[in-house]
């Protein structure tokens, strides 16, 4: 299995420096000498990469289970569950039934020789090392937290992973220095360089408003018996690394959806975990063994990874998939699945996080596949001809006859279709239905939907969220009216984008002056309502009751409904997805593409995750007309027959209808919101404010060309 060169090195450098330059001095030998470096020293992170490795995988599943992690024990291993375990041989089989736990859990696990090291619950905010089936001392924790261990001699040394909490040792808390004002230290985990135990820590700035922190470096702080030496500053990272571990000679470390190890000296990249089977959306241990292979367990399964090329794969086709503008873990489920179980094809996924890069790669031939939550880029990559029309390679899906007709015209363009989404969800208005009655259950324009609000007898959603967050929901309703991404035309100095503006005005001026209040009365109006799944729409007619009583809050009726937001072509509902999915034109690898779109858009997949929650589909609803039916009819079996029934159609012909995308374009998006500010805060008038968008958006898109 040959990879393809799928590192662009600006972000893999982040870390891959840890070690190029980091410890100056490490012998030519890869399992070398102790790390010499000067005590305190910071290293300026440099462009040199190293070569990645080359791995088999194999996929494991173990009945229903929830896995945990794994260890090796006595001559083959011990699975965990967050509730039991299993002997496991060398193969990887069962060799016993789960031995389950009474009342405690497991969070976390570990062997040194012959010892075997847990960490359970003992009561609610206590957990307990134990050395076997002894307890060898006392952590602080909840009942939902993992920890990573490292032995070292008669030390155990323990860190609660994903919480902003001290390393332990034997029990006690390892204190840090003392971060900055307005900083902060956050431990990753640990690492075993060259027989050197290290605490990994990301120093941390906060931004004005607390509300984000930015990574300042990641400092390595050398463990003596819980003691802290000083430690070595690494500069220049963009991000931190995740799911740290050790096998004694290497540290390992994700970053994105690739795995990397270093010995000290050298960066490798070992790949895609995705392209391997494991499901990124739920992972949760990398075991390092000292031969090489290395254990990853997800949720639902483990994956063993050999180094070496397996022949058996040696003819499989690489898919390369472009992710943009983030990673997508409800596409991570289905590649991993579709990975696990394709012996002729299989995923390889890289992250680009501007357009600038995503453009780049596509220019090069680097992307066969493009996975966006942005379709309004895929509409102009389709106009210019960078996209293969999908009419071509899954004509039997589209021609079916059996796909929401909207969702089908919103991903055409001229005539043919080059992107669709898995599954789908509705983004709506919502108004007490008795208010939205008297407006014939819709507006004209704009001017009628003020006029309405301006006589709700409350207007507190002006006071329970302010003005960034409102104008994000208007942006995602409007967007496309004022941006043609097809034709990389804008018009922001349009009358609608000006009420916006001015209507964004009027909510409260930051979060800090928001008011809440835990009455349980919803604001009357909801700019930003999701239709996401059965309930959503019968939920409907609880948004203006008092908590935990049968009373309106208002005059007005309990019952609420949706509606469009009256501007443009905006006729209907708008479709929302996690992501769309398009192929490159002229991609070599265009047959395996068409492969896999057959395999994701069958109607056996979508049963699947549908019904059987094989791959269940979390928030939305399937593009298949009678499947999405089905479910609805059963997620409404408890009503009676005619509200049932007036749900049902209604959710089917709002599902129907929608055939536009919300408002997405990351780089549109952020100068938006930058100029925005100016006006937000009185230094501009909104006419100023929409000449300056006006002006950086058009420069922006002619760029984009």
């Amino acid at each position: 299995m040959t990879k393809h060169e799928h590192i662009q090195i600006r972000r893999l450098l982040a870390i891959v420096l840890i070690c190029v330059t980091i410890f100056a001095g490490c012998s030519d030998n890869l399992h070398g000498d102790a790390v010499e470096h000067t005590p305190g020293e910071k290293i300026a992170l440099n462009q040199n990469t190293a070569p990645e490795l080359h791995y088999f995988s194999k996929t494991y599943s173990y009945d229903e289970a929830e896995l945990r992690t794994i260890v090796p024990w006595e001559d083959g291993y011990l699975l965990f569950s967050h509730t039991g375990s299993r002997p496991l041989d060398n193969s990887f089989t069962q060799e016993a039934p789960w031995d389950l736990l009474s009342n405690d859990y497991y969070y976390g696990a570990a062997t040194a020789g012959n010892d075997l090291y847990t960490i359970r619950t003992i009561s609610r905010g206590t957990h307990c090392v134990w050395k076997n089936d002894t307890i060898v001392c006392e952590i602080p924790g909840d009942y939902y937290c993992d920890y990573q261990i490292l032995v070292d001699g008669d030390g155990v040394y323990t860190q609660w992973l994903w919480r902003l909490e001290p390393a332990h040792y034997n029990g006690e808390a390892i204190g840090l220095p003392t971060p900055p004002q307005e900083e902060q230290y956050r431990n990753l985990g640990f690492w075993t360089l060259a027989g050197q135990n290290y605490l990994v820590s990301v120093r941390e700035h906060a931004t004005e408003d607390i509300d984000r922190w930015i990574l300042q470096d990641i400092r390595l702080f050398p463990l003596n018996k819980g003691e802290l030496g000083e430690p070595i500053i690494l500069e220049g990272f963009t991000e931190s690394p995740y799911n740290l571990s050790t096998d004694g000679t290497y540290g390992y470390f994700m970053l994105k959806n690739e795995l990397y190890r270093t010995d000290g000296r050298n960066v490798e990249s070992i790949g895609d975990l995705n392209y391997y089977g494991v499901d990124l959306s739920c992972l949760q241990t990398i075991t390092p063994l000292p031969d090489g292979r290395i254990l990853v367990v997800d949720s639902n399964a483990l994956t063993v990874l050999t180094p070496g090329k397996d022949e058996a794969t040696q003819d499989t086709t690489t898919i390369r998939v472009a992710l943009y503008p983030y990673d997508l873990h409800s596409f991570s489920k289905k590649a991993a699945l579709y990975n696990r179980e394709d012996g002729e094809h299989r995923l390889e996924i890289k992250v680009y996080e501007t357009l600038a890069d995503l453009n780049l790669a596509l220019l090069s031939g680097e992307v066969d596949l493009l996975v966006s939550s942005d379709p309004h880029t895929l509409r102009r990559y389709a106009a210019r001809g960078i996209l293969q029309p999908l009419d071509e390679l899954i004509p039997d899906v589209l021609r079916s006859g059996e796909l929401f007709g909207g969702v089908v015209q919103a991903g055409t363009v001229e005539d043919a279709v080059y992107f669709l989404p898995t599954d789908i969800r509705l983004l709506a208005m919502a108004l007490p239905a008795s208010v939205l009655e008297r407006y014939g259950g819709s507006f004209r324009d704009l001017e009628e939907l003020q006029q309405c609000l301006d006589s709700l007898e409350s207007q507190s959603f002006y006071q329970v969220q302010y003005r960034d967050v409102a104008l994000n929901y208007f942006l995602w309703h409007g967007l496309p009216n004022w941006v043609d991404f097809e034709a990389g035309t804008c018009d922001f100095q349009a009358e609608t984008f000006l009420w916006v503006l001015e209507h964004c005005n009027r909510y409260a001026k930051d979060f800090q002056s928001t008011q809440h209040s835990d009455d349980g009365i919803k604001p009357l109006f909801s700019p930003y309502f999701q239709l996401n799944d059965a309930d959503s729409l019968s939920s409907l007619d609880l948004q203006y009751e008092i908590k935990g009583t049968a009373t309106p809050a208002y005059s007005e009726s309990m019952a609420a409904d949706v509606f469009p937001f009256p501007i443009g072509k905006n006729s209907s509902l708008l479709l929302e997805s996690d992501f769309v999915l398009a192929v490159t034109a002229g991609s070599p690898a265009e047959e395996a593409c068409g492969d896999f779109l057959n395999w994701i858009f069958a109607e056996e997949t979508h049963e699947d995750a549908m019904f059987f929650h094989r791959d269940p589909i979390d928030r939305g609803f399937s593009i298949y007309r009678d499947i999405t039916d089905q479910y609805l009819k059963d997620a409404y079996s408890y009503l009676d027959t005619d509200r049932a029934n007036a749900l049902r159609e209604e959710y089917l012909s709002l599902l129907e209808n929608a055939n536009r995308y919300v408002g997405s374009g990351a780089d549109v998006w952020r100068v938006i919101k930058e100029e925005a500010q100016g006006y937000f805060a009185g230094d501009m008038t909104k006419e100023e404010c929409a000449r300056r968008i006006q002006e950086r958006v058009s420069i922006l898109l002619a760029e984009q060309g």
